[in-house]
Formats: structure tokens, sequence, C-alpha cells
């Protein structure tokens, strides 16, 4: 124990003073009343800087005083000492070598301090100084029986603690050696005068428990007595190093307090404190506190705390230093980023929510397991790309619902992968290149795309593969080179894209390929060199555009193929060497372009069956027989061209008389159902036609006129060389035209219910509300300043005078007999003049040119 400092006085003048100070001296008889010394507390007042106390001794009386008698009456002897809290802190009689000496007069007044002041020591602890002021005399003891002797002396002690010095209550004691002669015998005893500072609460039995996502504090106030003041607030700090961080504060009737669990780290100490109303400008920690020490943290498996609900991101690295994650965001406060164990951990303040966008972007230098904690809801772009050297296995946890592009891009050390069951995208190189990643992949149910180049090169997957009903699109190169895939591959019926190169040289598949029907294109190299798929393949009818190359080189397929009528275009080189084909090749009439070798070398097809005139038609077909049909509903492409084997048009000819344009020639036998004509000449009353028999070529117009009952005619040619082109046939000022397209016309004539109708005339009609020509058909082209509403057709010359509408009552008469000049029956009209005798009875004569 510490004591005050001593004074440098002499003991003989230390001595002489302490007696002139505190004797009292008797004159005449003794006073009946004992002399007690007296020590009451003034004032006590606290600011931030600390406590002031002031206490008042009334500790000698002076009624007479002779030196040659030493006649004293009341006084200490000996040494007086000053005590708090039963400790002791000095000797007060050390600290008034300024009043010693043989002046007593000095003993009568002396305002202001008075003798030298000291270091108040508690403990070993500087807690403040201790000054006497104010000495008087001639003093009345309001605490002595005989209130108004007035002799007594009284000095002040001042107190002034510092903040190290606690705003808690104390007891503050004076003990000294006191004697009293005022009975006439001498009384000598200890005294210890007893004063309290009242002081304020202070937290006791403080705790720390969670509750949700908040940490609750609690405790219960304690005061020194009974008076002790509860004017002011409660509040709880975090240590930090050297430093006091405030996290809370509540009323001084509270004894609970709620922060967020963010705000608490079970790696830190807390402190409680009551701070007085008169502290609160200067909040400070006066010593009416309590602690809570650092209790470590007990994570659980999920990297949480139990506790304080701080996370725990742990990697290694090969050179034992933690990664710069400066500025990166991870959905929650770093608290602490340091080595532990080997192992670099990040702390946070919560758990967190996401791995930033390349917080470890080309870290080569980490090493081991990676593990994702299952707080992680995303995944930022190329967060671990190219961390070549993490090992083992990759397990994306349910927690996660985005991944960013490239998250895992070439970490090839990684040797399996489970993938989130809540992943909706598996995005743009997201597994580029994870080349050591093996076994069977399992996309989840979860999962509406794979992204463009998702797992390219993944060569160590095994097995087949599915992609489930949740998937709806196939990214390009999206499983480019992952050759080491075998089995089936089942693309489910969600699927509506397979990009470009998505299965490019995938060539262990060694199960069936199919496609199902959601899918509308197959991109270029979509299943390029995937030569082992077995069985035949099938292309779905949504399917409308099949790329360049995307079934270059798959070997393994068998049977036919068949383009449903959805195909629109086939890419460049699409069936390239698929020499696996040998049964018949079937194109659709939808189909508008046939690329460039789109079926070369698939020798071993025997016959190609068109639909439709595509464009490149012609284009390394092989030996294979080539048979086209078309109909109404074909595509013709104006650049088709080539030789086919077999060619046909088939339409249902619901009336009588029609047109007909063909993109190939025709070789008329005459035992045709129909009879085609040309228009010989038109004036302003008929059209006169003249039939057509051998050679028709291509794209010349024609009348077609069916024979008997039949609805619907076949016009068809052998080794038939194709021609665009369209030969128009001038009649007088017009000219008759073909089409292999619908054709909106404005002008001219166009054939329905066995008239040539006026375009201009019908256009004009309330219940016309456009004229079209359909495929394949054709119409007089152009204006006549004396043409009719219509005109009617005849099969002779202007010589016969036979009326036209009865010549064709007679053509359409299915009972009509038909006899030439010389009375021989015929089966039908021939060339020449022809005798027709009608159901009605009439006869008529026709001539056929």
């Amino acid at each position: 124990m510490m004591k005050f400092l001593l004074s440098k006085h002499s003991r003989s003048v230390f001595i002489f003073a302490l007696l002139s100070l505190f004797m009292c001296m008797v004159a005449g008889k003794a006073s009946a009343a004992e002399l007690n010394p007296v020590v009451k507390i003034d004032k006590t007042s606290y600011t931030s800087s600390g406590t002031e106390v002031t206490l008042r001794l009334w500790m000698f009386n002076w009624k007479k005083m002779t030196i040659t008698t030493k006649d004293y009456n009341a006084r200490f002897t000996g040494d007086v000492y000053l005590y708090i809290d039963d400790k002791e802190v000095g000797k007060l009689n050390e600290m008034w070598g300024l009043i010693a000496g043989s002046n007593y007069v000095l003993l009568q007044e002396k305002p202001g301090t008075v003798g030298n002041s000291s270091v108040i020591n508690l403990d070993g602890t500087n807690v403040g100084t201790a000054q006497f002021q104010d000495l008087k005399s001639g003093q009345t003891c309001p605490y002595n029986s005989n209130t108004t002797e007035n002799t007594w002396r009284t000095v002040d002690l001042k107190l002034s603690f510092n903040k190290s010095f606690s705003y808690y209550g104390h007891k503050i004691t004076v003990k000294g050696k006191w004697q009293d002669q005022s009975s006439g015998t001498l009384v000598a005893k200890d005294v210890a005068l007893d004063n309290d500072i009242n002081g304020f609460v202070r937290p006791v039995n403080l705790s720390a428990q969670p509750s949700g996502d908040n940490m609750v504090f609690s405790w219960e106030q304690e005061g020194y007595n009974p008076s002790a003041s509860t004017l002011g607030k409660w509040i709880v700090y975090k240590r930090e190093g050297d430093n006091n961080v405030k996290l809370g504060e509540a009323a001084a009737n509270e004894h609970s307090l709620s922060i967020e669990k963010k705000q608490y780290s079970c790696s830190k100490g807390y402190i409680m404190t009551f701070l007085p109303k008169a502290c609160e400008v200067e909040e400070t920690v006066c010593g009416l506190t309590t602690t809570i020490a650092a209790t470590g943290h007990k994570p659980n498996a999920d990297e949480i705390c139990q506790m304080c609900g701080h996370s725990f991101f742990r990697y290694q690295t090969s050179n034992g230093k933690i990664v710069d994650i400066s500025n990166k965001n991870f959905g929650a406060k770093v608290v602490a980023h340091e080595v532990v164990d080997g192992k670099c951990v990040i702390e946070f303040d919560a758990p967190i929510t996401q791995i930033p966008e390349y917080a470890f972007n080309k870290c080569d230098n980490l090493t081991g397991n990676l593990v994702i904690p299952n707080t992680v809801t995303e995944i930022g772009v190329s967060a671990f790309s190219e961390c070549k050297n993490l090992t083992g296995a990759l397990i994306l946890p349910n927690s996660v619902t985005k991944i960013g592009n490239g998250a895992f891009r070439s970490c090839s050390g990684f040797t399996t992968l489970k993938l989130s069951e809540t992943l909706s995208v598996i995005p743009d190189h997201a597994f580029y290149n994870c080349s050591s990643l093996s076994g069977k992949l399992i996309i989840p149910n979860s999962v509406t795309t794979i992204g463009n180049w998702a797992f390219n090169s993944c060569r160590g997957f095994t097995e087949g593969l599915t992609i489930p009903n949740s998937v709806t699109t196939i990214g390009n190169s999206a499983f480019y080179n992952c050759s080491g895939f075998t089995g089936d591959l089942t693309i489910s019926n969600s699927v509506t894209t397979i990009g470009n190169s998505a299965f490019y040289n995938c060539y262990r598949f060694t199960g069936n390929l199919t496609i199902p029907n959601s899918v509308t294109t197959i991109g270029n190299s979509a299943f390029y060199s995937c030569e082992r798929f077995k069985g035949d393949l099938t292309i779905p009818n949504s399917v409308t555009t099949i790329g360049n190359l995307a079934f270059y080189n798959c070997t393994g397929f068998k049977g036919d193929l068949t383009i449903p009528n959805s195909v629109t275009t086939i890419g460049d080189a699409a069936f390239y060497n698929c020499y696996g084909f040998t049964g018949d090749l079937s194109l659709p009439k939808s189909l508008e372009v046939v690329g460039y070798r789109s079926f070369e070398y698939c020798n071993n097809i025997k016959t190609i069956k068109f639909q439709s005139l595509p464009t490149g038609i012609s284009l390394y077909l092989g030996g294979q027989t080539k048979t086209v049909s078309l109909s109404d509903n074909s595509f013709i492409s104006p650049k088709a061209t080539g030789t086919v084997n077999a060619i046909s048009y088939t339409r249902k000819m619901t009336s009588d008389w029609g047109t007909l344009v063909l993109p190939y020639s025709l070789t008329l036998t005459g035992s045709e159902p129909y009879r085609l004509y040309t228009i010989e000449k038109m004036n302003g009353d008929e059209l006169v036609l003249k039939q057509l028999d051998k050679d028709v070529l291509a794209g010349t117009p024609c009348v077609v006129k069916r024979n008997g009952s039949e609805a619907e005619l076949t016009f068809g040619a052998n080794d038939a060389a194709l021609n665009m082109a369209t030969e128009g046939k001038n009649v007088g000022d017009m000219k008759f035209r073909g089409t292999y397209w619908t054709k909106d016309v404005n002008n001219g004539y166009i054939i329905a219910k066995d008239c040539f109708w006026n375009v201009a005339d019908l256009q004009n009609s309330e219940s016309v509300k456009g004229v079209k020509v359909k495929p394949f058909r054709a119409w007089l082209d152009g204006t006549s300043a004396n043409a009719p509403a219509r005109l009617s057709m005849r099969i002779d010359d202007n010589t016969t005078g036979i009326n036209a509408t009865e010549v064709l009552d007679a053509l359409n008469d299915a009972e009509a007999e038909y006899y030439d000049l010389s009375g021989k029956r015929l089966d039908e009209p021939q060339k020449g003049v022809n005798i027709v005798r009608m159901k009605s009875g009439k006869t008529k004569k026709i001539i056929i040119k």
C-alpha cells in the first residue's frame, strides 16, 4: 500500500506543529463535556473529470494555553491517518508543514490552502490529491453537546479524485489518538471518524444471451447504500483493442438492453457501466462497471457461432498468407481476417450471403478443399476463376440460387461437383475447363438455362446425361468437348434451343439421342462428331432450323431420316458423312434452304424425297434417287435448280376449269385424266383455247380441264430438270402468266366458275376484299379497253358459230356421247370436229385444234 508523500520538515518541527494545531488548551476549570473531534462531509460534487469531496474537521478546542505549564485542553496526539474504504492512504499531519513553527497566531485564521497537498494512492493507483483549506478559529461545533462553545478550530479537507476513482459510494475515515483533559482527568483514546459518500448505483450479475437475431444484455442494480443516486443511464461498451465501442444505452429504471447480433462478438469483452448525468457531456467509464470476458466462439457445422451469430469463411493458401479481400462485399461486415492454426479465417458479424465477384479470382495459391457456407445465396462473377489448385469436391449448398459468369472457370483441380437444387441458371463459362471433374453430372430440376460454355472441356464426366424438364435453353458450346459422357443423352421436352456446338465432340455417347418436341432450333455443330450415337434419329415437328454441321460425322445413326414439315432450313454440311443412314431421306414441303454439302457422303441413303423445291436442292446429294412431291403448301425457292429423278404436283380440282404452271416439263401421252390448253386468241366476247399435247415446257401457263368426276389431279414427270422461270404468252394486248407463289393481282383476268373474270371489276365489288392467284396457277395479266366483265371460253375457231355456253354445257355433260364425222363412237372429245349428243337430246359440234 502506497501512502502520501512525506513532508521534508524535520520530525521535531513536525511534532511541534502537529501539537500546536490540534491541541485544545484549558484555562481555569475543566468543562464537564468531553471535547471529542468531529469530521463531517460538507459537500460532494461529480463531473466528467472526477469527484470532489470536502470534509470539515472540528479537531481541537483552545481554551487556555501556556507554554510553561503545558496545560492543554483537548487534542490529537501522535499521527492522524486518512482511510478510504478501510484502507490507509496517508497521514494527515504530514501535510501541515506550512503552519509549523513557534508563531501560534497562525492557528487563529488562514483562508485558502493550508499546508502542502499530497497525492492519494489507493491500491497503488493515483486516484487524486488531498489539500487542507480554510483554517478558522472561534468556531462552534454543532455536533458537540455544548453547541455554544466557540473555541473550536476548524479546517476543511478537500479530496479531489480523478476518473480512476470510482463514482460508486465510499467510506472515508480519519483515525488517530485523541486526548481530552476538559474534565480534569486526562482521557486518551483511539478515534475513527467515519463518513460516507453515497455515490451512484452500479451493475452486477451482467449476462448476455441470444434471442432471435439479437443479443440481450441483462443485469441487476447495486448501490453503496439506499441513498445511492440513480440519476443517469446504463451504457454497454465492446472492447476493441484499447478502445471502448458503445453498443447501446438504457434508462436508469431499465435492466436489459437488446442489440443486433452482428454488433456482438464472442471474441470480445464487454463493459457495462452506469453513467451519471453529470458525466453525459463527456461519456466516461467511471468505475460504476462490470464486465463480461471474451468467451470464444462456438461455431456449428454451418460455421456460425451459436452464441453471437458471427460466421466464418475458411480457406487455405500455399504461402500461409491471407488473400486481400478489401472492398469486397460478402453481405456481412468483416470483423477479423487472420491465420488461425494454419488456415485463413474471415470472421463476419453475421452469416454471409454472397461470395463477391472476383473475390478470389486467379488466386493460384488457394489450395485444398473449398467449403461454401450454406448461408450463401449468390456466388459472383469469376469469384474463384482460375483457382487451379483447389481440390476435392465442389459442393454448392442448396442455399445458392445464383452463380455468376465464370464463377469456377478453369478450376481444374476439383474432382466432383454437386450443384444446388435451387439454382435456376448455370451461367456462361461457369465450370469451363474444370477438367478434373469426374463421375455423373446431375443437373437439378430447378435449372432453366445452361449457359454458353458452361461445362466446356469438362472431359472427366462419365455415364449418361439427362437434361431435366426445367431446362429450356442449352447454350452455345455448353458441353463442348465433354468427351467422357457415355450411354444415353436425354433431353427433356422443355428444351426449346440447343445452341451452337452444344455437344460438340461428345463422341463417347453410345446410346440413343432423343430430341424432344419442344426444340425449335438445333444450332450449328450442335452434335458435331457425336459418332457413337446409335439407332434412329428423330427430328421432332417443333424444329424449324437445323444449323450448319449440326450432325456432322454422326456415323452411328441408322435407318430412315425424316425431316419434319416444321423445318425451313438445313444448314451447310448439317448431315455430312452420316453414312449410317440406310433408308429414305424425306424432306418436307416447308423446307426453304438445303445448305451446301448438307448430305454429302450420306452414301447409303436409298431415296431422297422432297416435298418442296428448296434452295440448294441440286447440291452434293450424291447418287441417291431424288423424288419431289409438290402441293399448294410446298415451299418453292426461286433458286432451286438441278435435276430430280421424279417430281409431281397434286391438287384438288373442285371446278371444271382451272389454270396450271409447273417448274418442270410434262410429257403428255393423251391418257391423262385431264387436258391442257393454251390460249389461242381472245376477242371482246370469248377466248379460244388450243389443246396441248406431247411436251409441255416448264413455266408454260395452261388452262386445265379435268375429265369425268375425278377431283384430285397429279401432274408428274421423271428425270426432270428444274426451271423456276415462267414463260408468259402474249394474248392480244394482254399476257397469259403463271406463278409458283401466291400472288396479289390488280388487273387482268382470273379463272373462276368456268369464266375469266375481270380483276378490276371484282375489286370494285363490295363482297371482294382482294384478288389473289394461288401457287402453280396462271392468269391474264394486263388491261383491255374493250374487255367485258367476263369472257366465256370455247374450244373452236371463230367460224363455228357454236354458242360458248352451250359448248361448255356439252363438255361438262357427264352422259354426253362423242362421235367423229364418220359416226364412230368416241370415249371423249378428240382433236378435230366432234359431234356431241347431250342428255337433253341436243347435238353440238365442237372443234378442238
